[in-house]
């Protein structure tokens, strides 16, 4: 499995088969700017003896984790990145310049792996990802930037 170190200042990503099929060989890498990453639940206290102020139970009824990241806009990165969104990417061409056809699929966006390395032995891995958000910024004299951010 290939994995650059995170101080490096790269991303993995994969495009995976179906839910629940982490992929293992990255289809590109993004060197990115900065990323960001939330742990979402909610719980629901179940009270022993009706409404008494002691908790007997506590359940989780809800968990999403989301990721984001900023990258400079480059053509291939980008365009990977609207093909995941998009859901399918029809490339023609054997050299620059290609041409890339974006289409939404009916089924929607595609099943990500995102991955980073954190130390030599630690990875962390994101299985069954999709991307919710793309924002592209741009000013005049400057790099375009892209966020993305998505759930797991």
């Amino acid at each position: 499995m290939a994995i650059l170190r995170t101080n490096d200042g790269y991303i993995g990503i994969a495009k995976q088969t179906a839910k629940g099929t982490p992929n293992a060989t990255p289809d590109m890498y993004i060197k990115f700017i900065e990323e960001s990453g939330a742990v979402n639940f909610e719980t629901m206290d179940l009270r022993e003896a009706g409404d008494g102020e002691f908790v007997g139970e506590s359940i989780k009824t809800l968990h999403t984790e989301e990721f984001g990241f900023k990258f400079y806009a480059r053509p291939e990165n980008l365009t990977y990145i609207l093909g995941y969104f998009l859901g399918k990417d029809t490339v023609v061409g054997a050299s620059d310049p290609y041409s890339h056809t974006l289409i939404r699929l009916t089924n929607g966006r595609k099943w990500l792996t995102i991955r980073k390395q954190l130390d030599t032995a630690i990875i962390k891995q994101y299985d069954d990802c999709k991307i919710y958000s793309i924002e592209i910024n741009g000013e005049a004299g400057k790099p375009i930037e892209v966020t993305v951010t998505g759930k797991h």
